[in-house]
């Protein structure tokens, strides 16, 4: 069954502690987008699709790319640190001896957890990120907020929204199984922590990296 209680603890090891890093890199990510997009096409006159590219740069790339990879770099290693440092304290050998699955009472609460709240978190990346690039669109380039918000809304299509969340959900399962399973597999104490720790970040990055090239390219040619 599942244990509510343990996913709610979940809930806030992996979204709410990973909040403030989320919203920083976002807000800087989008206002350096629109800086660097602006200095290309206001040469050719086009200064109006600096919205429409932050758009399309943001939500379906580098949104969830971004998001996952802080938060690889984070849940993933905490994740792995914490059930590597149970195994090698035996504290999961004792869960095995009262009839407890690991995998029920530790491992499921943290999947759902992920699957729950990478998607969360990268709706509020991108929230954040638009945000920040209305800021220098507005402070630095002169264009008004209200035309910068219009022709976000108008560049966000149901396929946009689709493939953001598509990519966010399956990078959340991949943080929460690397992570999972190089902590439930430690062998040599304290060192073995460490490196499982260091190895699960490491992974986590390479399938998220990897991943997002393959959706990216059977999302173009869908």
């Amino acid at each position: 069954p599942l244990r509510w209680r343990r996913i709610f603890e979940e809930l806030h090891e992996v979204g709410t502690r990973s909040l403030p890093i989320v919203v920083l890199t976002a807000f800087s990510l989008g206002f350096v987008i629109v800086l660097l997009t602006h200095r290309q096409v206001a040469v050719l006159g086009g200064a109006t699709l600096v919205p429409s590219m932050l758009v399309l740069a943001l939500l379906p790339q580098l949104g969830p790319l971004i998001t996952g990879l802080v938060m690889a770099g984070r849940v993933g290693a905490a994740t792995a640190a914490r059930l590597g440092t149970m195994r090698a304290s035996g504290e999961i050998l004792a869960l095995e001896t009262m009839a407890i699955s690991p995998i029920s009472y530790l491992v499921i609460p943290i999947v759902v957890a992920s699957l729950i709240m990478l998607p969360a978190m990268t709706i509020i990346a991108d929230t954040v990120g638009i945000l920040g690039g209305m800021l220098a669109a507005a402070s630095l380039l002169g264009i008004e907020p209200t035309s910068f918000l219009f022709g976000i809304r108008r560049a966000i299509t149901d396929q946009i929204v689709f493939v953001t969340l598509t990519k966010s959900v399956i990078f959340g399962l991949i943080i929460a199984i690397t992570g999972a399973y190089k902590g439930l597999t430690v062998e040599r104490g304290a060192e073995g922590v460490g490196q499982a720790t260091m190895i699960s970040v490491m992974w986590s990055m390479v399938l998220i990296i990897v991943v997002n090239v393959v959706l990216t390219l059977t999302f173009l040619e869908g």
